[in-house]
């Protein structure tokens, strides 16, 4: 049985060495380290990171390190670089040790743990760039925490290390390039120790701690550490660099009887050959100037070189490009903004708030935003979602765009103030909820209180934005769910970047104040603002939700080719499958029907769901937040048809009810006619569409489109309990605003309001009355971002109570603005009689088994 006990013995005798020691792959080969005595830690001594040039090329830049194949024993053989042996005899810590040439050797400790991606803490050494050796110190007791991992190294010291004469051979910095490659070689090799090569510390003490700080200026260093520790000692210090390097070394070589110090090629050659223990013969230690003589220099700019500026010039430089440059901790990572042309402001452009599904995913929900490490340089790469690509090229805000799925960005405008919790205005573009992007329209003007915040950002557009099958893969609201997800953004962010996420006004022009007007409503965004200011577009605007979303997607389905419409799951892979461009193809902006075909809808009541009762319902219930509320139009809206006018008057004239808004609905043709009749009546005068009647037409469009769906709105806002509705009309002109064709009147058109209080092209040049204009709309829209008031107390403007259920009073927005009763009392009366009669409301997809239709007559 004896030789039983012996199998035993020596198979504990193997575990027990395997626990003494670890092997780890490196670039260069595999090294053995050892179980430390402290017993919490292994470690890996004499590890080359480098090869040291030797002879002639003493000088020069570190070579890589050689390769291996057998495993290399990383035991302590206590190599040091060349120094001064009367100071190394003196310093016990010098004491038994090696000097070598051959010296850049690193020294490894690693936790005893199976954790990876540990913080990695690299040391360097002090001893005034002349002495000592990485495993000087050692820091066994800090790492019981066995949560790091520590890099000790050596790097050539004194005259070898740091002579610097500008030449080839001899270009400086060879000591700091030795500490560049230790890092280059940590972050190649620190991984499979279980390090993380993307969160390093430097620390330094004393010329340690000046080679650290200086180590933080060099462009050779970029992402290969992340944090800094210089203990006593600092870029700027006298010893810290050199002031004139190549009079020190001419200097120097007078006292080592080398005379001919005016010829360089002399005087490289003198230090080339002369032996190591001549040029470590003077300490350098008792200098009276603060200095040790020879240290880092500022080099020639050449490749390679460690340093080309002297610290203190790139520390003013820093200074300089930090006022240029902002940066801001998110939850996915630290972002980058630039000072903004206009000087006032830091723009933070192109920031991923949301990650867009793509392939057969692209109609879900957003995602959340990718996390980031390194900084993220938030800069304008013009990126804008989808979009028909013939229409982007005829607006100028669209030329010079990158259309992307991943499109889903934010631009954040923070004031240049140290002020913190101010105010946020979210800025929702418009585009009929087929084009546009965050940043189409600007407020640079408005923002020169440097007062507030402003964000605008891109969402899904169009069929890609708004299809809406009512299936688990295609529920609805895409475009509106990155609304919300980008509010839920904003709240998570916005405070480091100096905002109140409790402060939020949400501000919309056209189908984007459609937009902020259905966020009202739904339950998904409560609590992420607080005010809110729909321009020209309201919740009750036919285009604003659509009727009956799967009957829409079959019908436009069918104009694509498609016609196995009445199978769901054929239907919803076809448009799964279908090309962007085939989904972007038909701009649906030339509607007689007052919609832009696709927008938000209704949904089926599942989870995550945006809107699962009409707007209509959600108003008369009352059920939302009772928000202060900044509420209009400008009085022609209806001009942004009058390019359509001589196509759509005789169109008109043939069939009248082609041009009826899509949310009305008639259980015969008589009473459909009957309807027509009251319109022809009211807008036209019984008369066939002319241009003797053109005023007509522009108020008719102006009217079921914008005018009436807002007045709607907001009479049911006030009856269900909300007091802070402030209404207006926009009617100011000036005499650059064109005619109406085929009459002598101006008037405001679409969104006018909008283009008054956002950044115009070249204010200067225009006329003094809408410059005076601009200043009072600004100032009002500013008290309400502010206070959730147009006009508080205190104001010089004229006083603007909320309005009543009745619509009066509202404030009339010309050049001096005036408080006025009822807002288009018979237009709005005219309305409210036909749609109290024949409104078609908003329902969700039907289920499969279900008959989506309706008896109504369309």
């Amino acid at each position: 049985m004896w030789w039983r006990t012996c199998v035993v013995l020596a198979c504990v005798t193997a575990v027990l060495a395997d626990e003494e020691w670890r092997e780890v792959i490196t670039a260069q080969g595999p090294v053995r380290g050892q179980r430390h005595p402290s017993g919490h830690l292994y470690a890996f001594y004499n590890i080359p990171y480098a090869t040291a040039p030797k002879g002639a090329d003493k000088f020069k830049a570190p070579l890589p390190p050689l390769k291996r194949t057998e495993p290399f024993d990383a035991i302590n053989k206590h190599v040091v670089c060349p120094q001064n042996r009367y100071i190394a005899a003196l310093v016990p810590e010098l004491s038994n040790t090696v000097m070598s040439e051959d010296c850049l050797i690193a020294n490894i400790y690693v936790p005893d743990t199976n954790e990876k991606n540990l913080p990695v803490l690299v040391y360097v050494h002090g001893g005034a760039f002349v002495m000592g050796f990485g495993d000087m110190t050692t820091a066994t007791q800090l790492m019981k925490t066995k949560d790091f991992i520590m890099v000790t190294f050596n790097y050539r010291l004194g005259i070898h290390g740091f002579l610097c004469l500008g030449t080839e051979d001899i270009p400086g910095n060879a000591g700091m390039k030795d500490k560049v490659a230790l890092l280059r070689w940590v972050n190649e090799n620190i991984a499979n120790f279980g390090g993380n090569p993307n969160d390093v510390t430097l620390v330094g003490s004393s010329a340690g701690s000046a080679s650290v700080d200086l180590l933080l200026l060099s462009k050779s260093t970029k992402g290969l550490f992340h944090r800094v520790i210089p203990e006593s000692g600092a870029n700027l210090a006298a010893f810290g660099v050199q002031r004139d390097p190549l009079q020190i070394a001419k200097s120097h070589a007078k006292t080592l009887q080398f005379a001919d110090v005016e010829d360089i090629s002399a005087l490289e050659q003198f230090y080339k050959t002369a032996p190591m223990e001549l040029l470590t013969a003077d300490p350098f230690l008792e200098r009276p100037d603060s200095t040790f003589l020879f240290g880092p220099c500022v080099e020639r700019d050449t490749e390679g070189a460690f340093l080309t500026e002297s610290p203190l010039t790139i520390l003013k430089k820093a200074v300089l490009a930090d006022e240029e440059w902002r940066e801001v901790i998110t939850a996915q990572g630290p972002v980058r903004g630039q000072r903004h042309p206009s000087g006032h402001l830091y723009a933070f452009y192109n920031i991923p708030y949301a990650t867009a599904p793509k392939g057969a995913d692209k109609f879900k929900a957003p995602l959340p935003p990718l996390k980031r490490t390194e900084p993220f340089d938030a800069i304008n790469k013009h990126v804008v979602c989808p979009q028909n690509r013939y229409i982007a090229a005829l607006v100028p805000e669209l030329s010079n765009t990158v259309m992307s799925e991943d499109c889903l960005i934010a631009n954040i405008y923070v004031p240049d103030t140290n002020e913190k919790n101010l105010p946020v205005l979210v800025y929702v573009h418009g585009g009929a909820f087929v084009m546009g992007f965050g940043d189409m329209t600007t407020a640079t003007q408005l923002m020169k209180t440097k007062d507030f915040i402003m964000v605008t950002f891109n969402y899904r557009l169009g069929i890609h934005g708004f299809l809406c099958l009512g299936t688990e893969d295609i529920p609805g609201n895409a475009g509106m769910k990155d609304k919300v997800a980008l509010l839920r953004w904003v709240n998570e962010n916005i405070a480091n970047f100096g905002g109140n996420p409790n402060d939020v006004t949400l501000v919309g022009s056209s189908a984007g104040s459609a937009s902020v007007d259905l966020l009202l409503l739904s339950k998904s965004t409560k609590g992420l603002f607080h005010r809110v200011i729909p321009e020209s577009g309201a919740n009750l605007a036919a285009f604003g939700v659509q009727r009956d979303p799967l009957q829409i997607a079959k019908s436009h389905a069918k104009t694509l080719q498609f016609a196995d419409v009445e199978d769901i799951s054929a239907l919803e892979q076809f448009y799964k499958t279908a090309p962007m461009e085939l989904l972007t193809a038909d701009p649906f902006l030339e509607r007689p029907d007052s919609t832009f075909l696709f927008g938000p809808c209704v949904e089926r009541d599942t989870e995550g769901a945006f809107l699962t009762e009409s707007p209509l319902t959600i108003l008369k219930k009352g059920d939302y937040n009772k928000l202060p509320l900044l509420y209009g139009f400008a009085n022609m809206e209806g001009l942004f048809r009058i390019d359509l006018f001589d196509d759509w008057k005789d169109k008109m004239n043939y069939n009248f009810s082609e041009f009826l808004p899509a949310d009305l609905k008639f259980e015969t043709e008589e009473a459909r006619e009957e309807v027509v009749k009251a319109i022809k009546d009211f807008y036209f005068n019984g008369q066939p569409v002319s241009e003797n009647n053109v005023l007509g037409y522009v108020d008719y469009f102006s009217d079921v489109f914008f005018a009436y769906p807002t007045l709607w709105s907001a009479k049911l806002q006030v009856e269900a309990g909300n007091d802070k509705v402030y209404l207006y009309e926009y009617s100011f002109v000036d005499e650059n605003v064109a005619v109406v064709p085929h009459t002598d009147v101006r008037g405001a058109p679409h969104c006018a309001q909008t283009f008054a209080v956002m950044d115009g092209e070249n204010e200067s040049l225009e006329s003094p009355e809408y410059q005076n204009m601009r200043q009072i709309i600004r100032e009002m829209w500013h008290n309400f971002i502010k206070t959730g008031e147009p006009v508080p107390a205190g104001s010089s403007l004229p006083a603007w109570p909320p309005t009543g259920a009745n619509r009066s009073p509202h404030m009339q927005l010309i050049e001096q603005p005036e408080l006025q009763g009822v807002l288009l009392e018979e237009r709005a009366r005219l309305w409210d009689d036909i749609y109290q009669k024949y409104y078609r409301d908003s329902v969700p997809p039907a289920s499969p088994d279900t008959d989506s239709g309706d008896t109504a007559i369309y």
